[in-house]
Formats: structure tokens, C-alpha cells, sequence
């Protein structure tokens, strides 16, 4: 062809040309190259993750401090952010199989999660005390 050498694998054709559709839970709408797609979705899953933990540590401490409003505030935002969080899981399967079905294997190493994947939980750790682990 002219205006240069075509891509060297046909992934990597697949995920040169290939984008998706993705609408946020704000509504807000882009486009995402298939190759960037997993990546995109994991760094939801662990920023999600990661405010989910920041949530269970606060709650903890309201605990421990006996401050009930917050423990019940923070135990509703503990409810949300769980909620997003299994819809983010789900997103991310979902990309793993639509970069499989479009042949793009370089996304990720190792196999996609399948909706029969066991449920995900998240270790809570206070000092002194035994871990406990949280769905």
C-alpha cells in the first residue's frame, strides 16, 4: 500500500483501527482505542478500590471514636462505593471480552474474568486485631 508499511500483526491492525464507545456513569461520552480499553477500565476498578478502602478506614475510625453520625454517613458512602465497584468489575470483564472477540491479545496477560469468577473481597486490617474481609 501506499504512504507506508502496513502494521506488523493483524492485532495490532485490529487495535489500530478499532474503537469503542464508552458513556460514564456521568453520562459523559468518548471514544477508546481498543488497545487502551482494559487499561482504561482497571484503572477505574482500582481507583474504585482504593476509595473503598479510604471509606472502610474512616468508618473504622468513627467506630473506635464512637461517632455515630459519621459511622452512619460514611456507612452509606461504604454501600455506594461497593455498588460502583461491582459494576466496575463487570465493565472490566466485559472489556476483556470484547478485546478477546476482536482478536487484540495484547491487553492483558493471562485470562479475562468470567462471570463465574468468585465474588471479590476487600481486607480490612486494624492494628491488634485479625484481618477481616469484607464482599
Amino acid at each position: 500500500p501506499r504512504g507506508g508499511a502496513p502494521p506488523a500483526t493483524p492485532a495490532a491492525a485490529a487495535a489500530a483501527t478499532h474503537y469503542v464507545k464508552v458513556v460514564d456513569a456521568g453520562g459523559t461520552t468518548k471514544y477508546v482505542a481498543m488497545d487502551k480499553l482494559v487499561a482504561e477500565a482497571k484503572d477505574v476498578v482500582d481507583e474504585l478500590k482504593t476509595t473503598l478502602l479510604k471509606k472502610l478506614d474512616d468508618m473504622r475510625a468513627a467506630a473506635e471514636s464512637g461517632d455515630a453520625k459519621a459511622y452512619a454517613g460514611l456507612k452509606t458512602q461504604v454501600a455506594e462505593a461497593k455498588s460502583k465497584l461491582s459494576v466496575a468489575e463487570t465493565n472490566l470483564a466485559d472489556a476483556y471480552a470484547l478485546v478477546t472477540k476482536h482478536g487484540y491479545q495484547g491487553a492483558a496477560p493471562g485470562a479475562a474474568p468470567g462471570a463465574a469468577a468468585p465474588p471479590k473481597f476487600v481486607q480490612v486490617t486494624v492494628p491488634g486485631k485479625p484481618p477481616t474481609y469484607v464482599p
